[in-house]
């Protein structure tokens, strides 16, 4: 009986432990990465959008803010997935059906915002000219370097 009782507070602790660990990674990223991150987002939306017409810029403009609103809704249906994933572990019988079920719910969602940032980029590059689209393009290489070394 007191392997089981020892065996259910290991369990507790390690969640607890994971948990903790999330929320102070999540605390640390939202207060200190992410507004270095959106800075830098609109420092490098400035330095390929000089070369753009009002009118392509307002047209970007409306498309990132369709772009934002479905982004946002699919991170809040991942967070309240990723709740429930919490909740359901948490449980003394998680129902591993459920957990798999949740996993998977994440994920596609996931992969489903990584769509939709690449069909932005190509919606965009529908109203830029060639040099334009290159102009972008090497921006977008050059961000990617950058993320491989860092």
């Amino acid at each position: 009986m007191e392997t089981t009782e020892s065996g259910k507070w290991k369990k507790l602790f390690y969640i607890s432990l994971i948990f903790n660990f999330i929320v102070i990674f999540s605390f640390l990223f939202l207060s200190f990465l992410l507004p270095t991150l959106k800075s830098n987002a609109s420092a490098r939306k400035s330095s390929y959008s000089s070369s753009l017409s009002e009118e392509q810029k307002a047209k970007i403009e409306e498309m990132r803010k369709e772009y934002r609103a479905k982004v946002d809704l699919l991170w809040k249906q991942v967070g309240e997935d990723r709740t429930q994933l919490w909740g359901e572990l948490l449980k003394d019988k998680p129902d591993s059906n459920r957990v798999d079920s949740l996993i998977k719910s994440i994920t596609n969602k996931q992969t489903k915002v990584q769509e939709l940032a690449y069909w932005q980029i190509l919606r965009q590059f529908e109203i830029m000219t060639p040099a334009q689209r290159e102009e972008r393009l090497l921006e977008l290489l050059k961000r990617r370097r950058k993320a491989k070394k860092d």
